[in-house]
């Protein structure tokens, strides 16, 4: 390298994120962790974008990995993925047969850009990896990172080289320095005439190219050609564009930027402009902005809802196709918390401090919001039969509310520093138990709005509980990010007697999610380490941890026939786990090429999977016409008789099921029918209905609603 070469500072814009992908395409399987069906979302965009130097590659970082896109078509390429934090920047070798990558995990990796393996990680950065430029010979790496030092790598060998020291980082700076970049020292310091501007950028300097000058809220610009004389309706807009990249030859443009008119309703997107013709080439979806995902299942588990934290968006997908369902819902706060009524008519999520209802067969809100609360709420739960929801509120309060009539029913005081965790209902609906900032953890008569009891013992707030589906457990998670102790552990609780019965250790962050295998006493576990738990909560035993998130795991969900885990992340994905062919928890063997975990044999934890108890669940949908299906579980073989009956206890229909093995019949494919016919096949008239499940000695009775 000549001495004549420099190293200096400029001004950069970077940052960015994209929108949602489709589900049947390959590129949802693409890098899937083990046990892994599918993934949704290309993960947060985060950081610049880059074109390979023939203008035939778009590189976009992101928090799973790194997508190759093709700038001729548009298709997906390749996902390369091996950092273990999200990726900051890319940029390709002035040849283009190398991409060089850095990431939050302190590394820089190099890529062959044809086999999309990793050549050589450079690793001695104490803090993440910003900022990465080529020399003009593609023969030294210049790394940039928030330890405030540039280091200068041999392509080669992978060796370090020289480095730099003296940036003055994590404040708005107005300098230029330059280096030698042969001696590592300071040539000169340069600050007459520049503004003052994030220093986002390391540039070598060449006698060839032209310095391409980028400032934020400046018109960016390659040989001549600005982003505004391409796409003119910037120039009042420069606040939306995030990231921009040119082909070397100035022909074609790539701009990130916000669009809150994206028919997916995401806020950034990425468009590809003929700068001789001012045309669209292509529009990139698949990446969403950088939250926290939550997710739910509908109750007869054809489909699932995602609620997202910053970017505020509410969307419904099938479970089946991973096809999204209509039109997402944007609104202008944060969402922390989303949950299906028991019927699967309504969705209700948190905004700020009110409740949003959606009709989900009208996609039509629900009015009036639910308000009350003078803090923000952090969750929402349903009761078993539709009636009543409660919300839990940085305030301090849960609030108890009539479904029907929008009215609060209870106040429930007594938790301080905040009600930080989920509510959740018991089965049977008597008893709400709740988490909290005072790292307590309060059982409640729902009835009369009483304290019936405080758990207490663990060292950090409390971060989510979960009943198990037969009511005996509870589960209590802690350690959610700046507590005190950095507890991460999980409490098993009798719920009944307030017993503590298991402490669940293996996490290496707080527990942040929570969520109990449908009928059985199984638990999944979300953390701030980036992996899900299973546990069997009888013995305390960690039986699995499901690894792939790049980012904290900010909920966890199952679906009804416990065939599908959801998981959301903050790593802006939501993966699909398939436990469809999954024999026995305690025998895992590897994941088939569908996805879907298998077992080497048998163990005495298979029956683990039977239900502790035989149910008889809430019917979906209710209120319904002219038909519903009606879930119920079976802890053992038995004769199984559904019947119905009017408000009069007249018997209108009884449905012979027959016999049935034991095990969970919750799916519509699995649960009893009822066409809203009697027995003689006349459609029944609205009002009541009392259905009873016979199951051998066992009797049960729940209530229905025939109406419009």
């Amino acid at each position: 390298m000549k001495k004549s070469q420099w190293v200096k500072l400029s001004a950069f814009v970077v940052s960015v994120m994209f929108l949602p992908s489709s589900f049947a395409q390959d590129y949802t399987r693409w890098g899937l962790p083990e046990g892994a069906r599918a993934r949704l979302g290309k993960g947060l965009k985060s950081g610049n974008i880059a074109f390979s130097p023939d203008g035939a590659l778009l590189a976009v970082p992101a928090s799973i990995g790194i997508w190759l896109y093709d700038a001729t078509t548009g298709a997906e390429v390749n996902l390369l993925t091996g950092h273990t934090g999200v990726v900051r920047w890319v940029e390709f070798s002035p040849d283009g047969a190398t991409l060089v990558s850095g990431s939050r995990d302190r590394t820089v990796r190099l890529w062959d850009v044809v086999t999309g393996k990793s050549a050589h990680t450079l690793a001695g950065h104490t803090e993440s990896v910003d900022v990465i430029v080529f020399s003009p010979d593609g023969s030294t790496l210049a790394v940039r990172s928030r330890d405030k030092i540039i280091r200068l790598w041999d392509i080669d060998t992978g060796e370090p080289l020289q480095t730099l020291e003296g940036l003055q980082l994590g404040s708005r700076n107005n300098k230029v320095r330059l280096w030698d970049a042969d001696t590592g020292e300071t040539a000169l310091t340069l600050t007459a005439g520049l503004r003052q501007h994030w220093l986002s950028s390391i540039v070598f300097s060449s006698d060839k190219a032209p310095l391409v000058g980028r400032r934020v809220g400046d018109t960016i610009h390659s040989s001549g050609v600005s982003a505004i004389d391409v796409v003119p309706s910037l120039k009042d807009q420069l606040g939306r564009v995030e990231s921009v990249a040119f082909t070397s030859d100035g022909a074609t443009l790539a701009i990130a930027l916000r669009d809150w008119d994206s028919v997916w309703g995401d806020n950034r997107i990425i468009r590809l402009w003929d700068t001789r013709t001012r045309e669209v080439l292509h529009t990139f979806e698949g990446h969403w902005n950088g939250t926290s995902i939550y997710a739910a299942f509908s109750p007869d588990g054809d489909t699932f809802a995602s609620a997202g934290g910053e970017d505020s968006m509410v969307r419904l997908w099938d479970a089946r196709t991973g096809e999204l369902l209509g039109r997402p819902q944007t609104f202008t706060n944060a969402l922390r918390s989303i949950a299906f009524s028991p019927d699967g008519s309504a969705l209700v999520w948190n905004r700020g401090g009110v409740i949003e209802s959606w009709n989900v067969r009208t996609g039509v809100l629900q009015r009036p919001s639910i308000g009350g609360h003078f803090g923000i709420v952090n969750s929402v739960a349903f009761s078993p039969d539709g009636e009543t929801l409660a919300s839990a509120s940085m305030d301090d309060l849960i609030r108890v509310w009539d479904v029907r009539a929008r009215e609060q029913i209870q106040t429930l005081s007594g938790h301080k520093g905040g009600v930080t965790s989920s509510v959740v209902f018991s089965p049977d609906g008597s008893v709400l138990a709740s988490g909290g900032g005072d790292k307590t953890v309060r059982l409640w008569d729902v009835r009369t709005g009483e304290r019936m009891r405080t758990l207490s013992g663990q060292l950090d707030g409390i971060s989510s509980v979960a009943f198990s589906h037969d009511g005996e457990l509870l589960a209590s998670g802690s350690g959610p990010r700046g507590g005190d102790h950095n507890d991460k552990t999980i409490w098993i609780w009798n719920a009944r007697t307030g017993d503590h019965l298991h402490t669940l250790e293996g996490h290496t962050s707080g527990v942040s999610c929570l969520a109990f295998f449908p009928g059985v006493p199984i638990l999944a576990s979300g953390s701030y380490d980036n992996t899900i738990r299973i546990w069997d909560a009888r013995t305390g035993e960690n039986i699995h941890t499901l690894e792939g998130h790049k980012d904290a795991v900010t909920s966890v969900a199952f679906s009804a026939d416990g065939n599908t885990l959801v998981s959301g992340s903050r790593d802006a994905t939501i993966l699909l786990w398939e436990f469809r062919r999954f024999a026995a928890w305690g025998a895992i063997k590897h994941a088939a090429v569908d996805g879907t975990i298998q077992a080497s044999e048998l163990s005495p934890s298979a029956t683990a999977l039977m239900p502790v108890g035989t149910a008889l669940l809430p019917n979906y949908p209710n209120p319904f016409n002219p038909e519903t299906w009606i879930p119920y579980q079976l802890k053992k073989s038995a004769e199984v008789t559904l019947t119905i009956y009017d408000m009069n206890g007249g018997r209108v229909r009884t449905l012979a099921v027959g016999y049935q093995p034991a095990g969970a019949y919750r799916s519509r494919s699995r649960a009893a029918y009822w066409d809203g016919r009697n027995q003689n096949g006349e459609t029944v008239a609205n009002g009541v209905y009392f259905c009873t499940l016979t199951a051998d000695d066992f009797i049960a009775t729940r209530k229905m609603l025939v109406g419009k």
